[in-house]
Formats: structure tokens, C-alpha cells, sequence
């Protein structure tokens, strides 16, 4: 019975989600027209407010075409792999302290890190079996470029897991229950978290694997239909799951607003991951894309030995109790 009850929660919640995904997608074009001066969706229902549903239709109704001499097992898995991996992050979303969807436990924030990690065999297996040399140049870029990122990304869980004494993403929010938000306490650490949430989603200036005018598409150019859709949702849902973790860790997570001892905390909790989501659009509209080069060196150069130097540091810290 619990396993019947696990399954419809997942169901239940899977539709509003994806949803979610579709009306994001919308803004995002809506957006980067108003920036770009440009006419964006406006046909489709009332102010093209249905136009995400009739994409998906599109892409559902198209014949599935495979390439040449491709490995077909892989080349089907490898969507279906990175979807799952999004979705996986279902079963620790929270949207207050109490409320748990499907599991709550004390291994959550490491979980969440074997997921995304997981997710990157999507993008290899996507590029390798479609035999083609550009999705197979986006699949090395991508991967490249998520070795650069995940040290770093890892060594920032690393020293929140410190302060906050356990690896639980839940544990992380309560800190800053009664504190001023993590961002405050530690800003640089809060700004290199936010780049490298740019570069697990692939967005732009980091979106090296999808280089359209270098690489065509990327490690997916080879697919369409619904297995286009499933990278394509697997990305977006990521951005939205990417940018509630960083509202969770640096700013003020689930705390809120109280107006006559009625709490206002899920609600806004949802304003800062809108706030979060849209800043990864405005990024996308108005800034160029890094050379593969300089991305990397970043990684390498910049990031990693800061975190280095202040990772002893902050234990020490914790250490003589200041946090």
C-alpha cells in the first residue's frame, strides 16, 4: 500500500509540474522577445498563452526517425535516463519545513548530488550512440564542462553540509530559520554556487554542449519527437529544481511572511524560486556565450582554488563555533 501511495503522489504532482515546465518555456520566450525587440509567441490561444501545449503536441505527433547506423538501445535510453534523472527530484521537493512530498531523510542534499551526477550519462550516451561527430563534440564539451564545474559544486555542498552539521537539505533550511540568510553570511560562496547552477543547467554564458552556431544543437541534434522532448524537459525541469535548491541554501529557504498569525512561507517560498527561474532567462537574453577555453579555465583557475584556500578556513570556524 505504501508503494501504491508513493506511486499516486508522484503521478499527482508529475502533471502540475510538468505544467510548470510548459508555461516557463513560455515565459522565457516571451521575455527574451521583449528584450530582443522582437515578436514572440502570439497566435496560439490569448497572447499565445497555448502555445508550450501545441509544441508538445507537435513533438508527440511526430513519426520517430532514427539515424544511421546508430546503437538504437543506448540512443533510446539516453533521454529516457536524463528525464528520470529530473524527475527523481520529486521525492525530496519540500515546500515548507513540515511538508514532505514522499521522503524526508537525513541524506537528501547527497542524494540530490547522485541524481544530477547521473544525469550526465544521459548526455553521453545521447551524443556517443547517435553517430554523429557533432553530437558527439557536444557530449565531450558537455562532459568536460561538468568535470570542471562538479568539484567545485561538491566542495560548496561540502562546507554548507559543514555549517549546517548534516546533509540534510532540510537541516540547511533551518539554519537560517531564526538567522539572517546564508547569501549574507557567505556571499562569494552564494554567487560561485549561482554560476555553477548556470553550468549544470547548460545555460547561457555556459551552454558550451548546445553551441547552436558552433555545434548545431549539440549532443541532442539527432533527435526529435518525443525524445527531443524528453531532453528538452529534463533541462528545463532541472533549472526550476536548480533554482529552489538555491533558494534553500542561501536565501532564507522557506521563511516567509506572517500576517495575523497566518504563515505565508510556501507561497513565499514560490515568489523566490519565480525570482530565481526568470534570472536564469534574463541571463540567457542578455549575455554572450563564454569560448570554451575561458569556461574551462574558470572552473580550474578561478573557482577551484578559492574554494580550496576558504574550505580549511570555514572549518575552523565551525570548529571554534562562529557559525
Amino acid at each position: 500500500m505504501k508503494v501504491i501511495s508513493v506511486l499516486i503522489i508522484f503521478i499527482v504532482t508529475l502533471l502540475p509540474l510538468l505544467l510548470t515546465v510548459a508555461f516557463y518555456t513560455l515565459s522565457e520566450r516571451k521575455i527574451m522577445s521583449i528584450i530582443q525587440r522582437r515578436w514572440g509567441p502570439d497566435y496560439v490561444g490569448i497572447f499565445g498563452v497555448f502555445q508550450p501545449i501545441a509544441d508538445a503536441i507537435k513533438l508527440l505527433s511526430k513519426d520517430i526517425k532514427y539515424p544511421i547506423k546508430i546503437n538504437k538501445n543506448i540512443y533510446i535510453i539516453a533521454p529516457i535516463l536524463g528525464l528520470i534523472c529530473a524527475l527523481s527530484n520529486i521525492i525530496i521537493m519540500k515546500f515548507s519545513y513540515t511538508s514532505s512530498l514522499i521522503l524526508d531523510f537525513k541524506f537528501s542534499g547527497v542524494f540530490r548530488r547522485i541524481i544530477m551526477s547521473l544525469s550526465s550519462y544521459s548526455v553521453i550516451f545521447g551524443g556517443w550512440a547517435s553517430n554523429s561527430k557533432y553530437s558527439l563534440l557536444g557530449s565531450i564539451r558537455a562532459i568536460s564542462q561538468r568535470i570542471a564545474f562538479e568539484i567545485f559544486r561538491i566542495l560548496i555542498r561540502s562546507i554548507l553540509f559543514r555549517i549546517a552539521g548534516s546533509l540534510s537539505i532540510t537541516d540547511i533550511a533551518l539554519l537560517q530559520k531564526n538567522t539572517v540568510p546564508m547569501f549574507l553570511i557567505l556571499p562569494f560562496i552564494s554567487i560561485r554556487f549561482f554560476i555553477s547552477n548556470l553550468m549544470e543547467t547548460n545555460r547561457i554564458p555556459f551552454d558550451l554542449s548546445e553551441a547552436e552556431a558552433e555545434l548545431v544543437a549539440g549532443y541532442n541534434v539527432e533527435y526529435g519527437g518525443v525524445f527531443f522532448l524528453m531532453y528538452f524537459l529534463s533541462e528545463y525541469l532541472n533549472m526550476l529544481f536548480i533554482s529552489r535548491i538555491n533558494v534553500i541554501f542561501f536565501y532564507n529557504a522557506y521563511n516567509g511572511i506572517y500576517f495575523r498569525s497566518i504563515s505565508f512561507n510556501s507561497i513565499y517560498f514560490f515568489i523566490k524560486i519565480v525570482i530565481m527561474a526568470q534570472l536564469l532567462i534574463l541571463l540567457r537574453a542578455l549575455l554572450p556565450r563564454y569560448r570554451y577555453d575561458h569556461r574551462v579555465l574558470i572552473g580550474w583557475k578561478t573557482v577551484l582554488p578559492f574554494l580550496l584556500l576558504i574550505l580549511p578556513l570555514l572549518i575552523i570556524l565551525t570548529k571554534l563555533s562562529w557559525f
